[in-house]
């Protein structure tokens, strides 16, 4: 059963076809990325893969979103704003134990429920 993928990463895309995943369509979501006052770094991660797989509408399908974050000593370094913000952060970054943490979400799509209610084979 494929795919929709809530994600408009194309290594994320490239990633799971690696895998032999079969990816139905590619639907990213228009969601706010923004930590919440005091959020915790994996806190934060999870939220977004959740809130990003409740974004997408896929009646019929599994819907799989995922998100990835960087932090350094208990701080969110968000996505870059431009290449100069991108060159800070890897100074920053450089030379520094830091942490990524991914989440993801898969979520039925809604409408009728999958065939033997089994999730797809490469999941299992």
């Amino acid at each position: 059963m494929p795919l929709v993928l809530a994600s408009g990463s194309p290594r994320r895309r490239q990633l799971l076809t690696a895998a032999g995943v079969d990816i139905h369509a590619v639907r990213p979501p228009q969601i706010p990325e923004e930590a919440q006052p005091g959020e915790a770094p994996v806190a934060f991660a999870r939220r977004i893969a959740v809130d990003k797989a409740s974004a997408v509408s896929a009646p019929g399908h599994w819907v799989l979103a995922a998100d990835t974050v960087v932090h350094l000593d208990g701080h969110i370094l968000g996505k870059p704003e431009d290449d100069d913000d991108a060159r800070r952060m890897l100074t920053e970054l450089s030379g520094r134990w830091h942490r990524v943490t991914s989440a993801w979400c898969l979520r039925w799509g809604g409408g009728p429920t999958p065939s033997q209610g089994r999730l797809p084979r490469i999941l299992r």
